[in-house]
């Protein structure tokens, strides 16, 4: 993910972020493609001022493709292959973690994060109905290296 935000306050930050979750594996014979993204404004509060620990939270919009594994009985007109599932959202994020400090003006700050896209209608090949009502769900572990500036 990455993130452009501000300290405006020494317990508070926020910021506009971008993240991006992608993975592919092998299942028998076809090759799957698995991606999700978002674009979120997050607030970073750190509730103890001698502590590292943060608590975060953030909204904004998600999407959600799958390329290469659907095998179900909606089929488009005219067929198209790799079959392609899209979804997009809104989007919730919650996390924990703690800032620590390298020097003055780095530090690295690992943390645990859930993600919630609410994907609505899930569609085959941007046209036919796959499926209503859908959501996709991550937990992640990050690693981010922060620059406070000089």
């Amino acid at each position: 993910r990455m993130s452009f935000g501000y300290r405006f306050w020494n317990r508070g930050e926020l910021a506009f972020e971008f993240s991006l979750l992608s993975h592919s594996f092998r299942r028998s014979d076809a090759q799957e493609q698995v991606a999700r993204s978002a674009f979120l404004v997050t607030g970073t509060y750190f509730p103890f001022s001698q502590s590292a620990v943060y608590v975060q939270a953030g909204l904004g919009y998600g999407f959600y493709s799958a390329v290469g594994i659907y095998t179900g009985g909606v089929t488009t007109d005219p067929p198209v292959s790799p079959p392609l599932v899209s979804g997009e959202g809104p989007a919730v994020a919650f996390g924990v973690g703690a800032d620590m400090s390298l020097n003055e003006h780095w530090s690295v700050r690992p943390g645990l994060r859930y993600t919630f896209i609410s994907l609505g209608d899930l569609l085959l090949n941007d046209s036919a109905l796959l499926a209503a009502g859908r959501g996709s769900h991550v937990i992640a572990f990050s690693l981010g290296l922060i620059f406070r500036g000089m």
